[in-house]
């Protein structure tokens, strides 16, 4: 065994979660969980079906990449597919992200983002990285660590939000 072996985390196969679009195998590096005291989150998904995915979220403190590319390798440009994603500030009047070639989004923290329509011809190869060692997210209405409520009323911009 390797000095370095404990750092080498093997992917397994995973069901797909439960979105319709998702092939099988999907497989996750879920950061604190593969190898404590790690910083990053990431998934791999092949998306073969249109559908829609997430609800309105941000995270706290926290970016996010999230990739699209066509699955057909090595050519990742062989790419046939609409992805709308919503994102902003102000979770009452996202604008559109409109995705039709291998494109990386980068979310900063705090930004409110999607769903995301998938309109698929040809499958797409998906990850969402995220920079944290354990994924959270804030949706309306959902208690913080420290207390704080989101609620549909509340003052989102960022001195409201007090982040």
């Amino acid at each position: 065994m390797g000095k370095y072996d404990y750092l080498a985390y093997k992917l397994q196969p995973e069901q797909p979660i439960d979105v319709g679009g998702c092939a099988y195998p999907q497989a996750y590096y879920r950061g604190e969980a593969s190898h404590p005291g790690t910083h990053y989150t990431v998934g791999f998904q092949y998306f073969t079906k249109s559908f829609v995915m997430e609800e309105t979220h941000f995270h706290h403190h926290t970016e996010e990449y999230l990739i699209f590319l066509g699955s057909k390798m090595p050519d990742v440009f062989d790419f046939d597919a609409e992805i709308t994603l919503l994102m902003g500030t102000d979770p009452d009047k996202l604008e559109k992200v409109v995705i039709t070639k291998p494109t990386v989004v980068r979310i900063p923290p705090n930004t409110w983002h999607c769903p995301i329509t998938f309109d698929i011809r040809k499958p797409v190869f998906f990850q969402a990285a995220y920079e944290s060692g354990v994924w959270s997210k804030v949706t309306r209405g959902q208690k913080l660590k420290d207390g704080g409520m989101f609620k549909y009323d509340y003052d989102y911009s960022e001195k409201g939000r007090g982040l």
